[in-house]
């Protein structure tokens, strides 16, 4: 198996469970290359995670969502440091924000990405590439005319630009 996804809720809820899968899949001679985990960085890496991620041979990937209040409705999520620790054990990471193109979540987003890039020269780290998704969950809303206003306004402001494709795929079915 050249690689695995871990997703669904918050995966690093559950870092116990991952060590046992991977322990398991060692077991059965089915060890991934690589594993990418799908988080929102809001958990630290236990220990016994880290330990796994150093010494498994296997290279992980995360791909980090923090929330912007002004689009979640939840406070205080982006956490710079637990991000930085991300970046520092994985062996390659990306760091994508949904955002509702409000001047609200464009000033929330700037200020977040810049105590991200802070604490990432904290830990002497590369400065990581950011990407910005439209808000929306359905096919409809992805094609809504603010899609093109936040797509322009993320290029004007460095960032790179991600659909949320499992609107396309299953059109406008939420919870697929």
């Amino acid at each position: 198996f050249p690689s695995h996804d871990i997703t669904g809720g918050e995966p690093m809820m559950w870092q116990k469970a991952m060590v046992a899968i991977i322990r398991e899949l060692k077991e059965r001679d089915k060890m991934p290359k690589l594993v990418t985990i799908e988080t929102n960085a809001t958990q630290k890496i236990q220990p016994f995670m880290q330990e796994m991620i150093d010494y498994s041979g296997i290279d992980f990937h995360f791909a980090m969502s923090p929330k912007l209040f002004t689009v979640s409705g939840e406070k205080d999520v982006v956490k710079a440091d637990i991000i930085a620790s991300y970046m520092r054990s994985g062996y390659s990471s990306v760091i994508k924000f949904v955002v509702n193109g409000s001047q609200e979540c464009w000033q929330e987003l700037d200020e977040s990405v810049a105590k991200i890039k802070q604490a990432a020269v904290q830990l002497n780290l590369h400065q990581p590439d950011f990407w910005v998704m439209p808000v929306g969950a359905t096919k409809d809303q992805q094609e809504n005319e603010i899609v093109a206003d936040i797509s322009v306004e993320a290029m004007k402001r460095g960032f790179n630009i991600a659909t949320r494709n499992h609107c396309y795929v299953f059109g406008n079915v939420i919870g697929k």
